[in-house]
């Protein structure tokens, strides 16, 4: 039988060890998925909080196309596309910085929603 010596190094390593599998576990356990549905001429929910990391999963559950914009931003989103019944996931990026923006359907005016970024 193999004894295990126990030492300082040893300690080290455990150390090291727990700390990598907690900052791996909370860095997971802090980015959601936020579900916005598509239908009937609106967003639901009409206000989004999301932080940075977090994932939108736009769904259309109606029979109509629709698109999804970040007004003022085309670099973000730019006009994306969502056919009926499909959907897509926009991670919210370091791009975005803490704030206020308004999302928009470019084929239905007044479709609109307004997403919260925290800090």
């Amino acid at each position: 039988m193999m004894a295990f010596k126990f030492n300082a190094t040893t300690s080290l390593l455990s150390a090291l060890g727990v700390a990598l599998v907690y900052l791996a576990a909370s860095s997971q356990a802090e980015a959601r998925e936020i579900t916005v549905n598509l239908s009937r001429g609106s967003f639901g929910p009409v206000q989004i909080q999301a932080n940075a990391g977090d994932g939108i999963r736009f769904d259309n559950s109606s029979k109509l196309m629709h698109t999804v914009t970040v007004i003022g931003r085309d670099d973000v989103l730019g006009n994306q596309p969502v056919k009926p019944n499909e959907s897509f996931v926009f991670r919210v990026s370091s791009g975005l910085s803490p704030g206020t923006y308004v999302l928009n359907c470019g084929l239905h005016p007044g479709m609109q929603a307004e997403l919260v970024v925290k800090g």
